[in-house]
């Protein structure tokens, strides 16, 4: 009786198995994007523009002399140096115990994000161009 129950139930399993997939599972996506490719760039300006895709990451990210650098910033953040208080919004980015960030439009030193985040976005958009 037991050995006929197994049998049973694994005949069963074994026909939902092989006869639960159907063609009617492949669905055409609806939401797929179609994307406009931009053939305006020849393949050596688009070389080109790659070559230069880190240096102009890594001059938005770290060069000293750009105003709107969060490198002194983070650096204070993470204790790793000290400055005075009065440059680039340093005292309210270092100060322990923190401070909320501050993320007002008039805040007077929100270059520090601003100009950051659109050279990056300017980086991205280089990068989608030649993807």
């Amino acid at each position: 009786m037991k050995n006929s129950i197994i049998k049973i139930v694994s005949v069963l399993t074994l026909g939902l198995l092989l006869f639960s997939c159907e063609d009617e599972l492949n669905v055409e996506n609806t939401n797929d994007v179609k994307l406009d490719v931009n053939k305006t760039e020849t393949s050596d300006e688009l070389i080109n523009m790659s070559k230069g895709l880190f240096k102009s990451w890594w001059i938005s990210t770290y060069h000293i002399n750009k105003i709107d650098n969060p490198s002194i910033v983070l650096l204070l953040m993470a204790d790793a140096g000290s400055c005075s208080w009065g440059n680039w919004g340093m005292y309210d980015l270092s100060a322990e115990p923190r401070l909320p960030f501050n993320n007002i439009v008039s805040y007077s030193n929100a270059a520090i994000t601003n100009g950051y985040f659109k050279a990056i976005m300017a980086n991205i958009s280089s990068c989608n161009k030649i993807i």
